[in-house]
């Protein structure tokens, strides 16, 4: 609402309708309501802060993130995060937008630490960028870099989700499951309950063999779904921790359809490397165009 009527005060304001355009990307990246929506919306904010003001590099980058959200366009976005690296390289928003637009999706996950790493140099105390270095590393099989990074996260901000989410897949990595089950109910409470981070604990729950308990969660994120928006890879998760793939490949086209971003690391995640073959996730590849 601040944000809102600064730009009404102030129509010329560029800074206030690129914090809105940022706004309404979290909104659409932790599913507080339907993606093409939230980014739909944010990509009207990024443009008119861009028509304002098109030296603003954080929202060239944003611009780029949103084309990955909303249309798979990959010429789009590297068009975007390239004149956003143009205007400033050393960024720290910049080099995270980069990594997580550019490289993550395709499998580049080096190039993608070594952004990050950069950005931190910038901004060591930013939770969000140690984040997305954590989740990063997840997809890297980096046991060690996320456990670090899970660690350091809960020293910074002990009630955020986010550090005990990585701190669950650091113990996941490590096949600890009752530690990491123990981080991640910390991070449903902690969220309140946010599907986002039901979906990772039903999926690690999948492969503790408590079939019982993640057909619960799945039956309860079904109904909720009938009522507001839940992300559809997070239905996904539980199937594939119970090794259900019939039943998560549909959650998983969804997912690709309603531009759910927990599907952008698609290539990456090792869940999926025992249907690397499947030609219904070669068909979700070329949905994404990243087969």
């Amino acid at each position: 609402i601040c944000l809102e009527r600064a730009g009404a005060l102030d129509p010329e304001l560029a800074p206030a309708f690129d914090a809105l355009a940022e706004l309404w990307w979290y909104l659409g990246f932790f599913g507080a309501m339907p993606p093409r929506d939230a980014f739909g919306q944010s990509i009207w904010y990024a443009v008119r802060a861009l028509e304002l003001d098109e030296t603003l590099a954080e929202t060239h980058a944003l611009l780029g993130m949103l084309r990955k959200e909303l249309d798979y366009n990959w010429a789009e976005v590297d068009r975007e995060v390239g004149r956003a690296r143009q205007l400033d390289s050393d960024s720290p928003a910049v080099r995270v937008r980069y990594a997580v637009s550019a490289l993550l999706p395709h499998g580049r996950l080096e190039e993608a630490l070594a952004e990050i790493d950069g950005a931190l140099t910038r901004d060591p105390l930013s939770v969000f960028v140690r984040w997305w270095s954590g989740a990063i590393a997840f997809l890297a099989r980096d046991g060690e870099r996320i456990m670090e990074e899970g660690e350091r996260m809960v020293v910074l901000e002990p009630e955020n989700p986010l550090g005990h989410w990585v701190l669950g897949m650091a113990h996941e990595h490590e096949q600890r499951l009752g530690t990491a089950l123990s981080h991640l109910e910390q991070a449903v409470h902690l969220s309140g309950r946010a599907p986002f981070f039901i979906g990772w604990m039903a999926w690690v729950l999948g492969q503790a063999g408590r079939r019982d308990e993640v057909h619960a969660i799945l039956a309860a994120l079904g109904e909720a779904r009938k009522e507001r928006y839940v992300q559809p890879f997070s239905l996904a998760l539980g199937h594939i921790g119970l090794g259900e793939w019939d039943a998560a490949f549909p959650w998983m086209q969804a997912a690709v359809d309603e531009r759910d971003p927990l599907a952008i690391p698609i290539k990456s995640f090792k869940f999926l490397d025992p249907v690397r073959d499947d030609p219904r996730l070669t068909s979700l590849l070329r949905a994404m165009h990243l087969e």
